[in-house]
């Protein structure tokens, strides 16, 4: 039992040596930062984790968590009572705060159901489904393999990912937005040859932004702010994020149509918490790329991505059986969002 590992001074020796003398290691830390040993195993994706913040804990409540802010200081109290590592970093699309403030936040379903799909694009990647009910997040549906009839399990291609995100979509009466970039196009590739009705939007990632106005800079169109397609859909799931957190923490009031609630699914909050934007030589909002994050020890953020679609504000959404275009907005007044 390695505890408070993520302190631990030269932890890969340390490591070795106990791993060359235990079956088993429990590894239990608080946050010492995003590239400490510690994290890079909870990372890798091989070591199953949970992570246990001031929430969990029965004794504690709001007053308890206002008094030690004003004590510690809002970044001490992320990084020692909500495991967050990246409190301290600059550049993160959505702060910490504004995540956990929409965990497990009690909202009302509605009717406009979207769902984002992210499909693999490397071999311990997953594939990732979300559905999104109104403000409320479903847990994310993930895979890397498929059912045959035989009962044999199989590598997941792309087209097997678009059938069964599609089929639940029709389950759930939920429009689908997937990447048609990469091998997203073996999605665009299962609507155009089967007769899918499906409401769908395929976004291109590095394609330009919309003309949406977004509350955070009301002056400027998202083309004049954002890098690429990309970025701008997830400075839309930061605004949901924003919203909710202004709205719990009685900042400012906000409709439930403008807020989110997402499942307490430690590697979605990881992710989200995780990414990073820069400022192009243009003066443009762009995502850190995920080179750069492979490079920190970090997966493919594959959840958020998908949460990030489901968030997406769908403009012209077509079925395949239609050959009319159906307008589709789940966002009646984007301009005051």
């Amino acid at each position: 039992f390695l505890d408070e590992f993520a302190f631990v001074a030269r932890a890969t020796k340390v490591d070795a040596a106990v791993n060359d003398n235990a079956s088993t290691v429990i590894y239990a830390s608080t946050s010492n930062g995003p590239t400490t040993l510690f994290r890079a195993k909870e990372k890798s994706g091989h070591i199953r984790f949970f992570f246990h913040n001031w929430k969990h804990d029965p004794r504690k409540d709001e007053a308890w968590k206002e008094k030690k802010v004003r004590e510690v200081g809002p970044t001490i109290f992320a990084q020692e009572h909500e495991l967050d590592d990246e409190a301290a970093i600059d550049n993160v699309v959505i702060p910490s705060a504004w995540v956990h403030a929409a965990v497990d936040l009690e909202l009302a379903e509605t009717r406009k159901i979207t769902a984002g799909l992210d499909v693999a694009d490397e071999g311990e990647d997953d594939n990732v489904l979300i559905i999104k009910r109104g403000p409320v997040v479903d847990w994310p549906e993930c895979w890397q393999d498929v059912e045959g009839d035989d009962g044999t399990r199989r590598s997941a291609l792309p087209k097997d990912s678009a059938r069964r995100a599609l089929a639940r979509c029709r389950l759930a009466g939920a429009a689908l937005n997937y990447d048609r970039t990469g091998v997203g196009a073996g999605v665009a590739g299962v609507l155009h040859d089967e007769a899918w009705d499906v409401p769908h939007q395929g976004i291109n990632n590095q394609s330009s932004p919309s003309e949406i106005f977004y509350g955070d800079d009301p002056d400027r169109s998202a083309k004049e702010r954002f890098a690429n397609a990309g970025t701008e859909m997830w400075w839309c799931m930061r605004r949901y994020f924003q919203c909710t957190y202004e709205h719990v923490e009685g900042i400012e009031e906000h409709p439930e149509d403008k807020l989110i609630s997402i499942p307490d699914d430690p590697v979605l909050i990881s992710q989200l918490i995780s990414r990073q934007y820069e400022i192009t030589e243009k003066g443009k909002i762009r995502l850190e790329s995920k080179k750069k994050l492979r490079s920190k020890g970090y997966k493919s953020p594959d959840r958020a991505d998908a949460l990030a679609l489901a968030c997406a504000p769908i403009q012209v959404v077509a079925t395949v059986k239609s050959v009319v275009t159906a307008e589709y907005d789940p966002f009646d007044d984007l301009a005051d969002f």
